[in-house]
């Protein structure tokens, strides 16, 4: 009776200490149930990256614009846009009957008048003034001493010595002097200004010379190219372009076709004025459907702006003849990886601005803490302030984590996740 007492005693307390187990275990589960579940990050010293997305165009390095060295008419073209062309081939025919083939003018007399305008223009600028300094210099001394003596005729003519004539013989003579010297500054400006107007026509004459030598060997240039039946033959080789109209009158310094070189192509792409820093600092671009070539160098960016947009030129590093087409557009991405020593880096998601999220502004974080409670081990959120160094595609870096050690940051913010409340991490 006494056995079974006891083994009933005992069933009971194993019970008792099993339910015990259970509720704990089970009531830490049931509050975890209607926790805010989080998702957190041990933020790291690593680098961010800012991403440019440009579409560009792939355009000849060089291009030879075949100008007209006259009003011609074009009859027929050749080539079309597109068509390779070996230096020699036909490109187009003009209407030999219009237009003046051999009319450059006297080419070598303007040369010779040329370098006559150029020795005189040296000798304007050379022009010395010599004697008319001098005859200043002459008349600066004798009105100096004429004063110095006057003062010594003073004091003899209060002692009586000299006559008040004499004394005022003096004076008109100091006074003539003085005019003189007044005179020869002022024909020694004019004579200066004189020779400022002579060089000014010089070189407004050189400037025309030069500007009509120019015309006359752009012509001859030009129809030197074209045998006499009217056909220009291509002075190199490449891929034409695009060419003008036909049967129309083309006037002086049109552009009758252009022809794309073969020496090298260059890629071509417009940015926003506010990625120049990125772009800058880069300097490569990763091009999309083209990773044969892997990045390429960024060679040039224009200094002006239109519209907020800037222009950027870059060169391929490898051979690339049989890859690329002329104005063909592609996808690129300039990226820019930026580290911070002494920082951490979060996910953009982490952070909660003031304000704008920019760079040098001021942000807040969630981080979660263990602390113990009456059912165990607890997550506590705690906000924490940051400062704002750098700001990527996906990431941020910044300060004010350093005094926590592996401080959990939350992941996934929401409207439940405040200061001092509780969470549950979910892995």
């Amino acid at each position: 009776m006494n056995n079974k007492i006891l083994n009933i005693i005992k069933n009971i307390a194993i019970s008792f200490i099993a339910l015990v187990f259970i509720m704990g275990f089970f009531s830490q589960s049931i509050v975890n149930l209607f926790l805010p579940k989080v998702k957190v990050s041990i933020p790291k010293e690593s680098a961010i990256e800012r991403t440019v997305n440009v579409i560009g165009e792939v355009k000849p390095k060089e291009t030879l614009k075949v100008r007209l060295g006259g009003n011609v008419i074009v009859k027929e073209y050749y080539l079309n846009k597109g068509d390779e062309v070996k230096k020699g081939d036909p490109i187009f025919r003009i209407d030999t009957n219009y237009g003046l083939k051999n009319d450059y003018g006297d080419l070598e007399s303007l040369k010779i008048e040329l370098e006559k305008e150029k020795l005189n223009i040296d000798r304007l600028k050379n022009k010395s003034y010599i004697i008319d300094k001098k005859s200043i210099d002459l008349l600066e001394t004798k009105l100096k001493k004429n004063i110095s003596e006057f003062e010594d005729e003073k004091k003899l003519f209060k002692e009586g010595a000299i006559t008040k004539k004499s004394l005022d013989m003096r004076k008109i003579s100091i006074e003539e002097l003085k005019t003189s010297l007044e005179i020869e500054i002022i024909k020694l400006k004019e004579k200066k200004s004189e020779n400022e107007i002579l060089i000014k026509e010089a070189k407004n004459k050189i400037n025309k010379l030069q500007s009509k030598i120019k015309n006359i060997e752009n012509n001859k240039n030009f129809y030197s190219n074209i045998s006499d039946d009217g056909i220009y033959y291509s002075k190199t080789d490449g891929v034409i372009l695009k060419n003008n109209e036909v049967d129309k009158i083309l006037y002086r310094d049109k552009v009758i076709t252009e022809v794309a070189k073969t020496n090298g192509l260059k890629y071509v792409a417009n940015f926003k004025e506010e990625d120049y820093n990125i772009v800058n600092n880069a300097r490569r671009i990763r091009l999309e459907n083209v990773q044969s070539l892997g990045t390429i160098r960024v060679v040039n960016i224009s200094q002006i702006v239109n519209d907020n947009i800037l222009k950027l030129e870059a060169e391929f590093d490898k051979d690339y003849k049989d890859k690329l087409i002329i104005g063909q557009k592609i996808k690129g991405e300039i990226v820019k990886s930026e580290r911070i020593n002494g920082t951490k880096t979060i996910s953009r998601s982490s952070i909660i601005p003031n304000g704008e999220l920019k760079e040098g502004s001021r942000g807040k974080v969630y981080i979660v803490e263990k602390q113990k409670g009456i059912l165990g081990e607890e997550k506590i959120v705690k906000e924490v302030e940051v400062n704002i160094k750098g700001v990527g595609d996906k990431s941020v870096i910044v300060t004010g984590l350093e005094s926590y050690k592996k401080p959990k940051v939350i992941l996934n913010l929401s409207y439940r996740i405040q200061d001092g409340k509780k969470v549950f991490i979910w892995d």
